[in-house]
């Protein structure tokens, strides 16, 4: 078996620029990922700001029998259309 010295040079050269050019690929990944990155959605607003939901944990509840609830759900999802 011969073992050639310059192919193991072009071996080692190859993994050398290999590694390096995965490390700079990540390293460029890793700084743009935070600019890519969509904003979060739940975040408090800045500025002048207006909540426009308020939510009420004090719903009065009807008295529907669930055969109507559902009925008028079917309704409304034909009359959309969806």
């Amino acid at each position: 078996m011969i073992i050639s010295v310059r192919r193991w040079k072009e071996w080692i050269k190859f993994f050398v620029l290999f590694v390096l050019f995965t490390t700079l690929l990540y390293l460029v990944m890793s700084f743009l990922m935070p600019l890519l990155q969509p904003d979060d959605e739940y975040k408090e607003p800045l500025g002048g700001a207006v909540k426009v939901i308020v939510m009420d944990l004090e719903i009065p509840k009807q008295e529907i029998t669930f055969s109507r609830e559902v009925w008028e759900r079917v309704k409304l999802f034909y009359q959309q259309g969806e």
